[in-house]
C-alpha cells in the first residue's frame, strides 16, 4: 500500500482528531501498515541501525502525536497549521487552496509530512551527536518526536534533558521532560501543553532502560 493509499485508508472521517485532544486516539498500530517515507534522513539512520520496525512505529506513533486535519486551524499557541502538525509557511498561505478536494488535500499534507519528518530526523541526528547521546532507535525517535514538536532550538533549551540521556540516566531525563527540575515537583510548560505526548515519550525511554 502507498503512502498516499494509506492516508486516504487511515484518515477516514471518523478517525479524524483534533490534535493533542486528551482523548483516546484510534488504535492505529493494528489498522495501517505502512513504509516510513524514503527520504534522505534513512540514509543517515542506517548509521545508527535503526530497524524498519522501529522506524515505522515512529511514524505511526508520531501521527498520533499530532494527530491529523484536513483543513487548518489555528494551533494553542496562534499558529496557523495544517496537516500532521505543520505550521504554516508563506509558501503554504500561496500554495494550499481550501477548495481542493480532499483527494488534493491529503496528497498535499502527505507532502509536508515527509519534509517536516525528514527535518525533525536530521536534526535529532544532530542534536545527538552534539550532545553524546546513544542513537538507540528509543533515544533517537523521542529526539525526533521532540524535535517535530518543538524545533530544534525548543529541544535545546532541554540542557539538563540532553545531558541525563547522553548519560544513559533515562529517570533523570524523564524528570527533565516533565518538570522544570527534577525536585521541583512543578510541571514544566511543555508538559502543561501536551501532557499526553510526554508520558508517551517517557514510557518509551522507560521500555528502552528496562530492555538494556
Amino acid at each position: 500500500m502507498g503512502l498516499i493509499d494509506w492516508f486516504r485508508s487511515f484518515f477516514k472521517d471518523d478517525k479524524v482528531q483534533e490534535p493533542q485532544m486528551d482523548i483516546p486516539h484510534q488504535n492505529t498500530s493494528t489498522q495501517i501498515n505502512i513504509q516510513p517515507p524514503n527520504i534522505k534522513a534513512d540514509k543517515e539512520k542506517i548509521k545508527y541501525d535503526v530497524p524498519e520496525k522501529f522506524a515505522q512505529f515512529g511514524v505511526e506513533k508520531l501521527i498520533e502525536h499530532e494527530g491529523f486535519r484536513l483543513d487548518p486551524y489555528t494551533d494553542t499557541q496562534g499558529f496557523v497549521t495544517g496537516g500532521i502538525g505543520h505550521k504554516f509557511t508563506k509558501a503554504d498561505f500561496m500554495n494550499f487552496d481550501p477548495s481542493w478536494e480532499r483527494e488534493q488535500k491529503e496528497k498535499y499534507w502527505k507532502d509536508r509530512f515527509e519534509e517536516d519528518l525528514e527535518r525533525a530526523e536530521l536534526h535529532a541526528i544532530k542534536l545527538a551527536t552534539k550532545h553524546g547521546i546513544d542513537t538507540t532507535p528509543e533515544n533517537m525517535y523521542v529526539l525526533t518526536d521532540m524535535t517535530f514538536n518543538l524545533g530544534t532550538a525548543g529541544v535545546s533549551k532541554f540542557k539538563n534533558f540532553l545531558t541525563d540521556l547522553s548519560k544513559g540516566d533515562v529517570d533523570g531525563a524523564i524528570k527533565e521532560m516533565k518538570y522544570t527540575d527534577k525536585e521541583s515537583g512543578v510541571h514544566s510548560k511543555w508538559y502543561k501543553q501536551v501532557p499526553n505526548r510526554v508520558d508517551s515519550l517517557a514510557e518509551i525511554l522507560r521500555s528502552s532502560n528496562e530492555s538494556s
